[in-house]
């Protein structure tokens, strides 16, 4: 082949490898920037499951400019209860009743199970059950559009309070009860809570009554890490039993066949006297499976699965009057190496601004909007180009054929 053949095709396979190599999936718009200096973007669960298991995909741009970051994990405390789980119920249709463990808290979330109707309810605050105070006049449970979801996770940021009961009062004129399943509030550290609730998340139970044991499956909907695993148990009131935790490992056998085994993964002691709540490492991509053993007692109630996983913030200083987006979802992507890591002790971490992010757009930046685009980005563009280059490869082989048979 010729030299100016061979540049050719290396010039060709570059602009078809950048044009892959730039697609991210996933575009997130970073709120309005007020002020230069140092920012803190909390990455939350479905922007991780969006990127790479190690964020090397992650990219933050103005305009088509790279904006250099810091990544950094949250610290954790040497325990492993990072939060409080509170037992409610309901007392009318209208009225939920909640019990605190009367420390300071200004954050509860709420596990509830997918509905339609956006709901409306006051928040009041006792220590009595008789003089009840307002916390807040106006909350939401906004209720989810996915299709595919079971349940979803609903914040509240509250005014502090430290109440020993709470009072859900339901504002409008719906009858049908909430199906709220948890309610939990995470432990207030000097940094913030270290943990976050990792939300696409299910679980199924079986009991398997001729191996005495209770089996159940966690699975994600997208690949999440898990750093800790809460189990809420109802019933019965006294209970101590072993919980093993596997996947399912396929091991070639031979050439024509495979088999299936457990690859153990850790166990824990389920006691109802204390917090079941246990660190746990593992980055879920198929099922979990959680082996309860029961021997000779009544199968545990087993209410609720919660999972967290550690927080990572990003730190980037940002110039006010510019727009910011976040980028990921790129699995050609390698990790960025900017010079920002020599000055990372620099960063005062508690004087960096909060700065809040939402998605844009997904799986859509291969296919901006017709009227925005660049012809580059327009999928025209790839076309031709895999055209132009099916045609050099034809013409490449065809012109070596020939060559080669004049030589013979």
């Amino acid at each position: 082949m010729k030299v100016s053949n061979f540049l050719l095709f290396s010039f060709l396979f570059f602009v078809l490898n950048q044009n892959f190599a730039q697609v991210y999936n996933y575009q997130y718009k970073l709120d309005r920037i007020a002020s230069s200096g140092w920012y803190k973007i909390d990455l939350d669960d479905q922007l991780r499951a969006n990127s790479k298991i190690d964020l090397s995909d992650v990219r933050i741009l103005n305009g088509k400019d790279t904006i250099p970051y810091i990544l950094k994990e949250s610290a954790t405390a040497d325990k492993s209860e990072q939060f409080k789980t509170f037992k409610f119920y309901f007392e009318s249709s209208h009225s939920l009743l909640v019990q605190t463990d009367k420390s300071k808290i200004n954050t509860l979330q709420l596990k509830v199970s997918n509905h339609k109707d956006s709901r409306k309810f006051s928040v009041l605050g006792s220590n009595n059950k008789v003089n009840w105070y307002p916390i807040s006049d106006l909350e939401f449970l906004s209720g989810s559009s996915g299709k595919d979801q079971l349940f979803y996770w609903q914040e509240l940021n509250l005014p502090s309070f430290n109440y020993a009961f709470l009072r859900f009062t339901f504002l409008d004129s719906l009858s049908k009860v909430p199906n709220i399943s948890s309610i939990i509030s995470p432990y207030q550290l000097e940094n913030g809570a270290p943990f976050q609730i990792v939300t696409g998340i299910n679980f199924s139970i079986e009991e398997i009554g001729s191996d005495k044991l209770t089996r159940i499956k966690l699975f994600a909907n997208k690949p999440q890490w898990i750093h800790q695993i809460s189990f809420d148990v109802k019933q019965p009131s006294f209970y101590h039993r072993q919980i093993k935790i596997y996947k399912n490992l396929e091991v070639q056998v031979n050439r024509n066949q495979r088999r299936v085994e457990n690859e153990f993964l850790n166990e824990f002691s389920l006691k109802s006297d204390i917090a079941n709540h246990f660190l746990f490492s593992h980055y879920l991509e198929d099922t979990l499976f959680i082996d309860i053993l029961n021997d000779d007692n009544m199968p545990l109630e087993v209410s609720d699965i919660i999972c967290f996983q550690r927080k990572i913030y990003l730190f980037t200083h940002l110039e006010s009057g510019n727009s910011y987006t976040l980028r990921c979802g790129n699995a050609a992507a390698s990790k960025p190496n900017y010079d920002l890591v020599s000055f990372a002790s620099q960063i005062d971490e508690k004087q960096a601004m909060p700065l809040a992010y939402k998605l844009s757009n997904e799986k859509s930046l291969s296919e901006p909007t017709e009227d925005r685009k660049s012809f580059l980005e327009k999928p025209v563009f790839l076309w031709i180009s895999l055209s132009v280059a099916a045609l050099a490869l034809v013409y490449f082989t065809l012109k070596l054929l020939r060559d080669k048979n004049i030589t013979d």
